[in-house]
């Protein structure tokens, strides 16, 4: 059995479709997670839950590049934030930073990341001022980062499946939410072991942007907040770093498929997850200054399975889709 959760969904959604599911490679090794799903007329081979047919190495290497990216962006006419890629280790450093700076508007944040990097690792946020952004620089665990405007908005991500938009959600960081007698610490202890039920692969855990965030609140894992009392734990929204998913796809703006139609077809990928910050995802996209930051080509999708307001059976779309059901 694979080990992947993404791909286990989909065994079992296979089982409930009558689909044939065929281990492809040496039982021996673990996890095994190329699996070949097959009906009559057609089969398909899965990697890892996230990787399909139709992904290219090309395509690929382009999607996780994330300054890369933006020239598809751009083609597509889809807003980004003003950014930049550099070597830390550049000899010309501050003076790239410093020029940056200058053009930037009185009052920005700016992010750190790394141009190659999935979950949120390695992300810096709401850096206000060069010497802070430096810092964050030396920290880093990559040496080739992406520096960016922070954009304001909900975290935004839209998961595409055959060139239509499937199912949309925004992303709010991990917080916990106080009973008046636990920790803080025990809050996301707890929080964690409900995450892994959902995806084996997520974790709430303290860490030093955990730890920080606390500091600037007054607060410390040992502290019990008052019942009712929510306390921000990380500053990603990321799922993979304990996030909460809320959908919004019923009332999503149709535009964001007008978006989805030219990524698709410029990049070109049919299963895909798109990442953007939207001040108000039921508005014009482009009126209200949303703008798009990555593109996911393994997109990881469980999230959209269980979030709040509404649920979706991703796996029965994608082998739908991919065996043409």
């Amino acid at each position: 059995m694979s080990a992947d959760p993404h791909q286990q969904a989909l065994i079992k959604a296979a089982r409930r479709l009558g689909i044939e599911t065929i281990y492809d490679g040496d039982p021996s090794q673990s996890p095994c997670d190329r699996v070949i799903y097959r009906t009559r007329e057609r089969s398909v081979t899965i990697v890892e839950g996230c990787i399909y047919p139709g992904l290219t190495p090309q395509v690929d290497a382009l999607c996780a590049d994330k300054h890369r990216t933006k020239s598809v962006f751009r083609q597509c006419g889809i807003p980004s934030p003003r950014s930049i890629q550099l070597d830390r280790n550049a000899a010309d450093l501050q003076q790239q930073l410093e020029t940056f700076w200058a053009d930037a508007p009185s009052g920005s944040q700016v992010v750190c990341k790394p141009t190659l990097g999935t979950n949120g690792e390695g992300v810096t946020m709401g850096l206000r001022d060069i010497e802070s952004l430096y810092t964050a620089i030396q920290r880093a665990a990559s040496d080739t980062l992406v520096i960016e405007e922070q954009a304001d908005g909900y975290d935004l991500r839209l998961q595409v499946i055959g060139d239509r938009v499937v199912a949309a959600c925004i992303r709010e960081p991990a917080y916990v939410t106080g009973d008046g007698h636990s920790s803080i610490g025990q809050l996301m202890a707890d929080r964690d072991r409900s995450i892994q039920t959902q995806n084996p692969q997520n974790r709430l855990l303290v860490n030093d942007e955990t730890l920080q965030l606390l500091e600037k609140a007054g607060m410390t894992v040992d502290d019990c907040p008052a019942a009712g009392e929510k306390v921000t734990v990380k500053q990603v929204a990321n799922i993979g770093q304990g996030g909460m998913a809320i959908d919004v796809t019923d009332t999503l703006h149709e535009r964001y498929q007008a978006w989805v139609d030219c990524l698709a077809h410029s990049l070109p990928l049919d299963i895909f997850g798109l990442d953007l910050i939207s001040p108000n995802p039921q508005a014009d996209p482009k009126e209200n200054h949303t703008v798009a930051l990555e593109v996911n080509a393994q997109p990881q999708w469980l999230h959209h399975t269980f979030s709040e307001r509404k649920q979706h059976d991703i796996p029965k779309l994608i082998l739908e889709y991919l065996l043409q059901l």
